[in-house]
């Protein structure tokens, strides 16, 4: 009888111990807990309003480079199509927003990435390749101007708005040789005799 007594003593004392006994938090349970508080509650910043003043093709593509890291660093890349639309209306700015007006489409037909395309066509002109491609063809190199910066700086740069695709490189060594300085006719002959010409 006094042995039922002592063991059910200790377990009634071990019960005790559990209770008061502090539950341990794991590093990584703070850390979710943490990174689900930050995203929720909109703490890692905004987006700034999309300035109309200025380079607006570059302004805008800046601005669409941060609203697509907030977007994702936020976690609403996750979101539905009309609350994503909702957040780029909202941080885009009131200027932009009578842009947005201009295009007369239904919010609930859209899509983020069919918003995006519309700004693209209002911001981006359009680039008539005939001309893009007629500048880089008659691009030779200047009497002071190195072999480096005809390649690298001039015909490299000129052949990005061309959209030769797969061709590119091939076109830009190409117009490299035929651009050459008639000065420079030993490495002109090196070209020529070489197989492999590296940019």
């Amino acid at each position: 009888m006094g042995r039922k007594k002592k063991d059910q003593a200790d377990k009634s004392g071990s019960q005790h111990e559990s209770i008061n006994e502090p539950q341990q938090t794991t590093c990584t349970d703070t850390q979710i807990s943490t990174n689900t508080f930050t995203m929720s509650s909109g703490l890692i910043g905004n987006v700034s309003q999309l300035s109309l003043d200025g380079n607006l093709c570059q302004i805008w593509s800046d601005w669409l480079q941060e609203f697509n890291i907030y977007l994702i660093a936020s976690g609403y890349d996750s979101q539905p199509e009309i609350r994503k639309i909702s957040i780029f209306l909202h941080f885009i700015g009131k200027a932009a927003l009578k842009i947005y007006n201009s295009f007369n489409i239904n919010i609930k037909e859209l899509t983020l990435d069919n918003l995006i395309f519309k700004f693209n066509e209002y911001f981006i002109p359009r680039k008539n390749f005939t001309v893009e491609r007629h500048k880089f063809f008659t691009r030779y190199q200047l009497p002071d101007e190195s072999i480096n910066e005809h390649t690298y700086s001039r015909l490299t740069n000129k052949s990005k708005s061309c959209e030769f695709e797969s061709l590119r490189e091939s076109l830009i060594k190409d117009m490299l040789i035929c651009g050459l300085n008639t000065n420079e006719y030993d490495i002109l002959q090196c070209y020529l005799n070489t197989t492999l010409l590296p940019l």
